[in-house]
């Protein structure tokens, strides 16, 4: 468990960076509002998961829609 939440912690430090800490789709700049969501999911690719480059910077809502497949 503490291993995955440093994966978890690496993932959303380099996604956020790579985005400057900003939401893809809003521009929105709040960092504690921002999450790094997976784009292939880390259950069905786990050599993805500490790659930034399966991430996208979101906002809360955008991502919680990204997870459910909404378009």
């Amino acid at each position: 468990m503490v291993n995955a939440r440093k994966v978890q912690a690496f993932f959303r430090r380099a996604v956020l960076a790579f985005y400057n800490s900003t939401c893809v789709i809003t521009g929105l700049k709040v960092r504690v509002l921002l999450r790094a969501s997976s784009i292939l999911p880390w259950s069905t690719h786990p050599k993805r998961r500490a790659d930034p480059t399966n991430g996208l910077s979101l906002s809360a809502l955008f991502d919680a829609a990204f997870d459910r497949g909404c378009r």
